[in-house]
């Protein structure tokens, strides 16, 4: 019984961490397209998602 809750506990804990990380991953930052502009003519845009 032990090892089975053992078991269920790491797993959750793996899924735990792996959700985790993906809920970080997807940054969104919305500008302006005047800001836009002057990032691309400094070139500091290495690349746009448009949705």
């Amino acid at each position: 019984m032990f090892k089975n809750l053992l078991l269920w506990l790491v797993l959750g804990s793996v899924l735990t961490s792996i959700f985790s990380q993906f809920q970080g991953a997807e940054q969104k930052n919305e500008i302006t397209y005047s800001q836009f502009i002057q990032s691309v003519k400094q070139g500091d845009v290495s690349g746009v998602t448009l949705s």
